[in-house]
Formats: structure tokens, sequence, C-alpha cells
């Protein structure tokens, strides 16, 4: 955290490039004294958060009453409960009171619904806890100058409603200057059990304020808490003196998840002091990379003393605000008014830290301003995993120690960083220690400024008189560091009990055993360290794991099928395991090949046996224990035995789709799972083929390349099935566009402020001196694909930014996607949406370029790429600037691949659609007899509309479409979609195609003639519905777009004029059908509904999935609420794990009492209410996942969907149902 107010969105790094002279003359103004290693003292206080009994009234508050009142009513013993679930909206202050009996504030709800002391909460409790919102962007709680003795039990805390920023949900004490004596501090205040939370898009400074005394989060979960450029922390604390504990919390912000110091105290000589932190999980979500949140660190000290750090997991960090480094130690008296600033007396103990771009970062001293001496640190017993630039950006350091810090001491690590594992700079270290470590070598090993790649040269030059002995250089080289150490050639050398499955306790045959300076065996105390983080991802504090001298293997069998079964069609495999110390894993093998990983009881999973050979198979199971060991099952026999199909597989839903100048994507469906092929050319005898794809799938999709541009292509389609039986499909054109002229020219300015433009080129004529009101942006764009932005730099005194926007929002920096910002003095910054990314130099006459090619954007220089970015753009992309210094200039700007105008071309090819393809069901059938899905008509009169019927399937929303074979050219007939179905006329059908006797077929909008083609026997019609529009296709190319709008729901619709017109297979997709059931535990199950039937009753240990899957695009799922009594929930899912909810990605979670819950992967997002008979549809359209309630919409995720999505379940109440579940766009 920073309040030091940056003049950017994000604060430019501070860099070090120092002479190894100068260095030398630095190190004779700071001598260096030769002593021994100091430890670090412990917290002097470590705070008691027992739970206490209240001892005096309890004060009842419910929804829509006081809570402030009850708080200033309170005496010290009482207690107040909020009644669970309802909402109290704050903010709310905790008044000082005289006494010391406790002040408890919990949930209404018994302590029965929550979970015992010691045991994490999580969002699935929400339904049990009440919710304190904040109104504004003040915090929902705050204390009054003294207050104390309160405790927070089971309640909820998060903005309201509408509410964009907040800078605080929680603020105790006072950060500002407000609070400058110690007297004005509140102390004595507990949070315990409780779920503090933003939401997906509110800018958040932070969840907790720590400038308090006596101060506990415990057992909480802390979520969603993240600021787009500024810093945000789960916990910050700089204005309280301490103690402080940290106890078994999920803790989730972007900046950094906890911070002491980062602005200055106003309280004299404040250093926040004896802080606890222990059993966390520290962690920033995958799913924020690329965001626009501010992302620095996992944990950062620049003001504390007495800190321990135990038994942590940290994990995903990556380079964005700052270089990457994940635990800072950094002194730093932030505003320069703190000068007794100091870090020190930090043990960092027993943690696993992981998924990073670097590992610790130690600065000694303060480079900005004057601070004490950081000292005393040891970092013992930690396991660095995947520390990795290639996965997570920066430079895959593992240590980092600059400027002078005293008594850092390293010792007993194991680590597998990418890069260095110590890097050093700046002035010397004293009395440094690095002992009994495991770690790679890599390129380097030790480095740091004019010395990479000369080990002792950088041990002489900044960690003179240190201690480096006993540690396991791995890939090291002998000559390059002291005597006393290892250098095991690879990984595979050290002796690790299962390197490839992460056990990295030394083997008995290690080399390393007992090899360290105190007898103990290099590395990490395994036992230790698995022992004390045991308990961190489940949130149960201080449960245990066996030891992992545990040598007992787990025992494990087949009990499904049998052994010599014969078996056909889809059966299940099961296996089951058992060890004493929990099973971590079982593979299901087939063939001696993992076919699936099981982590979870039961063991089993479905095996389409119609995907292997008729033949004998083998089958095994291999089980691991959580200590590593493994056991193989006896392998059985079966024998499979399917039925060979004769008939070849039907193809429907052929069409063509990213149609370019040079490549085309061709997509099909079969009845049965087959092979795909596609034959393609300018003629009908084709000439060309795709190379065989042999995967058997049912929904085909084929890649063209080397296509000529504005070439009409004909192309058909070939799948074998199973039994080798080939299908080939009719013939289909599509049409290559005329592919994109490219155009290089001077860019012409459009939308200027406080700039004039000469030809190409700009100056910044008025405004003010260094602020960024002033630029312009290209009347040319890039509407897709590649293109580049080049200008000559002008000058190397001013400071201005070009680059490539979509879009012209203002003239700021952080409106420009993809920049090059230019300082004066020739640096410059590559900035993304006012984010820094690299830097390099910058003379006058250079040439800068920002390219687009295949998607990717890079940053040149003369012609040389210096960085690549890792975001995508978003088209239409146009030249955008600012320029800050007065009589700043941007010179000879040029694009290349932009255009004056956009045009679209037209549509040649119908969409293609991965949607479940299913035949039309008939249904209000009027003078005509369905076969299948072909209508004839059978009565009425000859030549009148008198005759027809329409689908049972409906398209709800989205995108759909409906197709039939011509059968004959000799009668009258209509089909096409509806809104409704009134009679059996033409023009009762919204958009229709009547089909004439002779072969002519006309569009027709409610009667109304749009356009005609014509038809033979055998072609194939399509009526469409993407993104809105609705267009009309004839074997795959589209010949009319309709310019009015769809009206949902649509159905078939059919107008049967000449006695014994035909509209013969009649296809539609976007229906929704009901739900085939798979992978069902505990639970019954028939089309479209399941019950629980066995389990615990509360577990959630029942659910299936649907056999069903949305491969890619929209679909939704729907249900039907049957009771309100039990809790279950339903959703989509990536995947099926195992039935808890926090396994489905987009889920509804009903309750009882009849609220609902909008939960992702088991995070609350939001809740309504659900009465019997209520339809709930959780939809996926255009990319959005949303939520509705009979029709309704109540919520939109700011999560996206991975394909391929399944309908998955959680029934948690013995007899629960989930009842009328109907999936469209499923496969």
């Amino acid at each position: 955290m920073s309040l030091r107010g940056p003049r950017y969105p994000c604060v430019r790094p501070v860099r070090f490039v120092l002479l190894k002279s100068f260095l030398i003359g630095l190190s004779l103004l700071h001598p260096i004294a030769a002593r021994a290693a100091v430890m670090p003292a412990p917290p002097q206080t470590f705070l008691d958060t027992t739970p206490i009994a209240p001892t005096g009234a309890t004060i009842a508050v419910a929804a829509g009453q006081d809570f402030q009142a009850a708080l200033n009513a309170a005496q010290p013993g009482d207690q107040i409960t909020l009644q669970a679930g309802a909402v109290y909206t704050g903010p709310f202050t905790l008044p000082a009171k005289s006494g010391s009996g406790w002040i408890t504030i919990r949930t209404s709800a018994p302590d029965s619904s929550l979970p015992p002391y010691g045991t994490r909460i999580t969002p699935a409790y929400a339904g049990v806890l009440p919710k304190i919102v904040s109104s504004s962007t003040s915090p929902a709680i705050m204390t009054a100058p003294g207050a104390h003795n309160y405790r927070f039990v089971g309640v909820e805390v998060t903005t309201g409603s509408g509410i964009t920023m907040s800078y605080s949900l929680i603020t105790l004490g006072d950060g500002s200057s407000a609070q400058n004596s110690l007297a004005q501090v509140p102390y004595a205040l507990i949070f315990d059990r409780v779920y503090v939370h933003g939401n997906s898009t509110l800018n958040l400074q932070r969840a907790f304020a720590f400038n308090s005394a006596s101060t506990a989060v415990v057992n909480s979960y802390i979520s969603e808490i993240h600021y787009a450029g500024s810093d945000s922390q789960a916990i910050c604390g700089w204005n309280g003196p301490g103690p402080f504990k940290i106890v078994n919390d999920y803790l989730e912000a972007s900046t950094e998840n906890i911070l002491f110091g980062g602005a200055d105290p106003y309280i004299a000589n404040l250093v926040p002091s004896d802080i606890e932190v222990r059993g966390n999980w520290v962690n920033k979500p995958t799913s924020w990379m690329g965001s626009s949140w501010t992302v620095k660190n996992l944990f950062e000290l620049k003001n504390a003393r007495r800190v321990l750090v135990d038994g942590n997991i940290f994990e995903h960090n990556w380079p964005q605000a700052q270089n990457g480094y994940s635990i800072l130690f950094t002194v730093r008296d932030q505003y320069g008014t703190a000068p007794w600033s100091i870090v020190a007396d930090v043990t960092f103990t027993h943690n696993v830290v992981r998924h990073v771009a670097n590992g610790i970062n130690v600065l000694g001293e303060d480079d900005i301003y004057t601070s004490q001496e950081e000292q005393r640190l040891l970092v013992q017993n930690n396991l660095f995993d995947d520390v990795n630039a290639a996965n997570w950006g920066g430079n895959g350091r593992l240590f980092q120690v600059l400027n002078a810090a005293a008594n850092l001491t390293i010792d007993h690590n194991t680590a597998f960083q990418s890069g260095e594992f110590i890097l050093a700079s700046e002035l010397p270290q004293v009395a440094f220690t690095y002992t009994n470590n495991i770690a790679p070598n890599n390129q380097y090993g030790i480095g740091g400024d004019g010395c990479f790649g000369l080990p002792l040269l950088c041990i002489s030059t900044f960690l003179p008189g240190s201690l480096i002995t006993s540690n396991a250089i791995v890939g090291g080289a002998a000559a390059s560091y002291p005597v006393g150490n290892a250098f095991p050639p690879a990984l595979n050398d050290v002796g690790f009990v299962d390197l490839t499955n992460g056990v990295y306790q030394l083997s008995a045959s290690s080399p390393y055993r007992n090899a360290g300076t105190d007898g103990k065996d290099l590395g990490v105390d395994w036992n230790a360290l698995t022992t004390a983080v045991a308990g961190v991802i489940n949130g149960v504090f201080g449960s245990t794991t066996p030891p992992t001298n545990d040598t007992t293997p787990p025992t494990v069998a087949i009990t499904a099928p049998a052994n010599g079964a014969t078996m056909s069609g889809t059966v299940t495999v099961a296996a089951s395991a058992f060890d004493a110390s929990g099973i971590a894993k079982v593979v299901l093998m087939l063939d001696g090949v993992a076919s699936a990983t099981l982590t979870t009881a039961p063991y089993q999973a479905s095996w389409d046996t119609t995907g292997s050979a008729n033949a004998t198979h083998t089958l095994a199971a291999v089980a691991t224990d959580t200590a590593g060991n493994q056991a193989t099952s006896a392998t059985i026999s079966v024998t499979v035995s399917n039925v060979v199909a004769t008939q070849p597989p039907t193809i429907s839903s052929v069409g063509s789709s990213a149609v370019t100048s040079s490549s085309a994507t061709i997509g099909w469906v079969t009845s049965t799972a087959a092979d795909s092929q596609v034959q393609y050319g300018t003629t009908t005898a084709y000439g060309s083929t795709t190379t065989l794809d042999g995967t058997l799938v049912s929904v085909h999709s084929q890649s063209l390349s080397g296509l000529a541009p504005s070439t009409l292509y004909h192309y058909r389609v070939l799948s074998h099935d199973a039994s080798g039986n080939l299908a080939t499909s009719g013939d289909f054109t599509f049409a290559s566009s005329a592919g994109s002229t490219t155009q290089t020219g001077a860019v012409t300015w459009t939308s200027l402020v406080n700039v004039a433009a000469n030809g190409n080129s700009l100056t910044k004529t008025g405004g003010c001196d260094g602020c960024q009101d002033a630029g312009a942006v290209s009347t040319q764009t890039i509407a897709s694909g590649d293109g580049d932005m080049e200008f000559t730099y002008s000058e190397l005194t001013s400071e201005r930014a070009i680059g490539l926007s979509n879009g012209n929002t203002d003239t700021s920096i952080g409106d420009i996607d993809f920049g090059l910002l230019m300082w004066p003095g020739g640096e410059v910054d590559v900035r993304e949406g006012g984010v820094y990314r690299a830097d390099t130099t910058a003379a006058t006459g250079d040439t800068f370029r920002v390219s687009v090619t295949s998607g990717k954007v890079t940053y040149a220089k003369n012609g040389t790429v210096f960085y690549q970015s890792a975001g995508a753009p978003v088209y239409p992309l146009l030249v955008d600037t600012s320029l800050l210094g007065m009589s700043s200039t941007i010179t000879n700007v040029n694009l290349v691949g932009g255009s004056s105008a956009t045009t679209t071309p037209p549509t040649t090819t119908p969409p293609s659609t991965t949607a479940t393809v299913v035949p039309v069901v008939w249904t209000s059938l009027v003078k005509t007899t369905a076969s299948g899905n072909s209508l004839t008509k059978t009565a009425g009169c000859n030549g009148c509309q008198d005759a027809g019927a329409i689908s049972s399937q409906a398209i709800a929303s989205g995108d759909g479409y409906v197709e039939f074979t011509v059968s004959e050219t000799t009668t009258e007939r209509a089909i096409g979609f509806s809104h409704g179905n009134t009679d059996t006329t033409i023009g009762d059908i919204d958009f229709a195609l009547l089909l004439w006797p002779g072969g002519e077929i006309d569009v027709r909008e409610n009667g109304t003639y749009r356009a005609d083609t014509t038809a033979a026997t055998g072609d194939t019609f399509r009526i469409a519905v993407t993104g809105g529009k609705v267009t009309y296709a004839k074997n795959g190319t589209v010949f009319y777009t309709s310019a009015a709008a769809p009206v949902y729901p649509l159905i078939a619709d059919t107008s049967l004029e000449t006695k014994s017109a035909t509209l013969n297979n009649v296809m539609i997709t976007g229906g929704a059908v009901p739900v085939t059931w798979t992978s069902t535990v505990n639970v019954t199950a028939s089309a479209g509904a399941i019950q629980k039937s066995a389990g615990c009753n509360g577990c959630a240990d029942a659910g299936a999935v649907s056999a069903q899957a949305i491969a890619s695009g929209d679909g939704s799922v729907e249900f039907t609420v049957a009771e309100t009594t039990t809790e279950r929930a339903i959703g989509l899912s990536h995947g099926n794990t195992d039935t808890t909810i926090g396994d489905i990605d987009f889920a509804l979670l009903l309750w009882p009492g009849g609220e609902i819950d909008v939960r992702e992967a088991g995070v609350y997002r939001t809740d309504t209410t659900a009465a019997t008979g209520d339809k709930f549809r959780v939809a996926i359209s255009g990319g959005k996942v949303t939520y509705a309630k009979n029709g309704v919409v109540f919520y939109t995720s700011a999560t996206a969907p991975s394909y391929p999505l399944l309908v998955d379940t959680s029934l948690l109440t013995s007899a629960s149902t989930l009842g009328g579940v109907v999936m469209s766009g499923g496969q």
C-alpha cells in the first residue's frame, strides 16, 4: 500500500543500476561488522481468542430494527443478536464504554449452525449470517476513539447494492492525524468466523484497517478485495501498536493480501508489533490475471516488529503493479515523516509459497527516506514451489537481498525456482547466513550487479563475511561456491521420496539425509511442514495429517465390473481404497493407461465401451495415500462385446463458419460417434481432403486452409462410425471473403483536445503543463486482424504517450489499451490501460511500433521487439494519444492495416452451432399426420391453408434454428418460426419459407414477400437465429438476412396447402430437452429429475451430472422448484470433480424456507426467494452467464464460462428433489 499519491495509476518501480566500483565505494562508507547471526525475538504477547460466554443481557435486533441503538445501549457482558439472513445498513460505530467485559455481536442462529470454534467459516454459511452492509464509501463498521472489548461472531460484512467504490469495510481505529496518541487507540477487538467480502466489480481498498491494539481476526473468510489503479488489502495496519492475531483465515486481495506499514503512523515512534500470522490461506485467484485489479504481493512488512509468520500457504502472485516478489520485508519511511520505521525480529517458518513469479524480497534500509536498519530475520523450514518465470512472469528468483539488512538467516528451505536462488545488490548484507537449503542453481545461482555468473565475486561484494554452507545447490559447480556445499547434478539426484508427486521429504537413500549443520536432513523438515499446514486449505486449525514416516501402502481393489465379465455400452468402473492416513487419489487404469483420476470417494467413473475394440481388456487401480505411498490393485480382465452397427450414422446440421479469405471451419452432427473428414474444392469434384481425425465424436469440426479469396467452394463431410460404416453428406457451398486491403499511410487526426495537428504529427498547444488533458485519435481504425502503429521519437524533454485503443474515452494515459509512455530523459514505458509492463530507452530519431499480429500485441524499437503483451486486443483499434508536457510533440505517425471506414461484408454462410440438434416432435396437428419428424397433409381442402402443426420444442431465448430437407417440388407448403400458434395460415408464421410447385421458394415474414430462390429435391434449408438476427440458408449458404427481430419463445410452425404435401426431416436446435443423468451418487434419477436416496442427511454427498454437455456458445439449464423445505443446488460446471456445491461453477443453492442463493464455485454472489412452482434458469448468452426467475434475470455473472459445461448438482437433505430439469444447447 502507498498513500503517497502516485501521478499515474501505478507507481513506477524503483530501479538500481549501480556500477561495481560505486558499490565498493558505498561499502567503505558503511562498515561491515564481522559478527555472528542473531535470531529474532518472538512476539511478546499472543492474544487469546477462546470464546467467552456472555454474562449479561441478550439484546435481540430483528430485521429492520436499530442496530446502532443496540450498540449504544449494550453494557459489558451483554450479547447482541442480529437476525440470521437480515440486512443491517451502516455505517455503525462501536462506542467506547467503561468496564472490561466483552460485548458480543453475533448471529441469532444457534452455535450448531456455525462451524465450531477453530474451523474457518466459508461463504456456504451466508444463509445463517446477518449481513452488515455499508451504504456509501464509508465503512460498514468503525470504532469510536478508545472503544474496546467487542467480539463479532458469525456475521457477514459487505457493501450495499449500487456501491461501486469503498475505502474499507471494517475500520478499527483511525489512520489519520486524528489519532495521534495511544490513549485514543481502540483495543480488545475480536472477529471470529466472519465473512467479509466485496463483489466481482467493486473497487474496494481493504476489508480490515488495523489501526488498533489487541485485535484479532480468526477462522474467517475475506474475499473479493480489489481495486483498479490503487492498492487494496485484506488486512492493513499502520497507526496501531498491536498486538495482532491473524489465524486460520482465508485472505484474498489483489494488491497486498496482508500489509503492515505503507503509510506513516501519526503516533510518534509507533511500530506495529507482536503480530501472529498462522494457519492462513493467502491467495489471489488466477482469474484476476490480466484484469485491471492492481496486483503487487501476498505479504508485506514496511514497519513492523516481532512478527511470527508460521504454517501458512501463500499462493498465486504475478508481476503487474510490482515486479512479482510475493513476500516483502522492505522497511519504508513511507512519507519521510517516520524515521523510526523498522522491520525487525521476523520469524518466517513452516510456510508454503507456491505458484508465484518471485519469492522473498528483503530491503535493509529505505532507499528514499531515512529509516532504521532492518534486522534479525529468520526464514526457515519453508517450501517454495513453482517459483517460475515461465508460468507466472517475473524472474523466477527465490531471494532478493538489498541494501544492508543485518542478521538475515535462511535455513532449511526447499525450493523449486527458475531463476537465481539469491540476487544481491546495493549496500552489502551484514551477518548473512544461508545454510542447509536445497534449491536449483539454474543459470547463475547467486547473482548481483556486475557479478552475474560469478557467485564468489557476488558473495565477496554483497555478502561479505557470510556463512554459506551445507546447501544442496542442484546443477551448480563446486568451483563457483564456498567449500562445504553439495552439488547434485539434477533434482532426481537429490533423493526425494516422490519428486513427481510433490513429496519432498528425503528418502532413506538420499546422500543428504542427516547432512545439515545441525545433523538434520538438508531442506525443509517435511514432517514439521506438513503438520503445520495440514488444516490450512480445509480451514480446521491445528488439524494434522499422519507423519510422513508412514511407509505402509494403502489397500486397493477393483470392485466393479467383475473379473471375467462381458459388457457393452456404458458401464461403471469402481474401486475401493483405504489407508489409515487417508487416500490422496485413485487412478483407474484401462489396458495399462490412466483413464480417470479420482480424489474423493466413491472412486468410480463411467466407461463408454463403444470407443474400445470388441476384445479382452484389463482394468486396474493405483491408490496413493497422503504420505505418498502407492499400491496397485490386482488386474482384472473383461470382454467388450458391442453389437456391430450395419447402418451408417445420420449426418445433420452441416454448416460453415469463421470464413475468411484463406480459411473456414466446417461443422456437422452425427447420430452416433464417428470420425471426421471434409472434401472440398471449387467444383463438386472437390480435389482436396482434410486429414482424417480418428476421434469418435458426435459434434464435428474441421478447419480448411489455403483458400483463395472471393471464391465459391463446394464441400461435403464424411464420417465413419466405430464399425467402419461410412456416411457422406450432400454437397454444400460457401464463399471465401475478399480479404483485407492493407493500407499504409499517414494518420489523419480527429477529436483534437488542446493540440494542433500538422499532417500526421501533433503538438500540445493548450491546457495544463504536466496534465493529461490533451490529445487526439486517428480517423483510421484497424477493424480486425493484423496492423500496427508507428511513430518517430522527436524529443527527450517532454512527457507524452501514444498507442492503440478500442475507443476514445478521454485524454488520459489510462485510456490507451496498448501504449508507450515517453518520459523526459529518454525513458519509454510500456503502459497497458495505464499499468506499467516494461521499459526501454529512446533517442531522437528512434522509430517505435505497436503491432497486432495473429492476436498478439508487440512493442518494437527500431525493428526489434522488446515486449510482448499478455493482453488480447479488442477491435476496432484506433491510434490514441495523451500529451502532458506543454509543447510536447508526437511526430510522423503512420497506421498499417487501418482503414478510414469500416465495412462489414455480406454474410455468405450460416453460423454454425454445437447446440443439441433434435428431431421435431409435432403437436397441435390439424389435418396432418406425423411420421417421426416429418409431416404429411392428409385432409382438408386441396390448395387451402387449413393444415399444419407446430413443434413441442421451443427456443426460449438466444440462438437456434429449424432445418428441413426438400422432399418434392410439386406441392405448396410453408415452414418457419412463429411466436405462438394462432392458426394454420402462412401469415401466422413470423419467419417462413414458402415452397411452390416448380421448385421456387419464397421468404415470407407474416405472409409478406421478402426474397426468393430455387429448390431441388434433397436441398437442405435452414432458418436460424444468431445474435438476434434471423437468416435463411440453402445448403449452408445464407441468401437472405431479415430486418425483423425475433420475439421469443419461438416454435417451428407449418402450413400445408396441397393435399399430400410433405415437410421432411425437420430438425430443431436451441430448444430445451430433459436432462439425462450420469455419474449418479446417492440419488435415484429419471429424465429431468433426481432425488437424494442415500448418504448423510445434510451432507454434500449426493448428486449427478448431465450426459449432455454445452460444448460452446449459448445454452441453459432450467428447473422447477418442487419444495422449499430442503437444501440442494444445481447449475453448470466445467467437469465433475465431486458432489459438493463448491464444484459447481455457476449454481443456484436452495435453502429450507424459500431462499435461493447464487453461488459460483461455492462463493456467494446474491440471493432471491423461491416458491413451489417457480422456474429458475442459469443461461449462457454471448459469453455472459445470467440467472433468471420466472423469466426475469436477477443476476449477471462477472465470470466467463469454461467449456464444455455440464448440468451439475449437489443434494444435501435426505429425499430432496430437483425436478423439471431441462437443458438447451447441450449435445
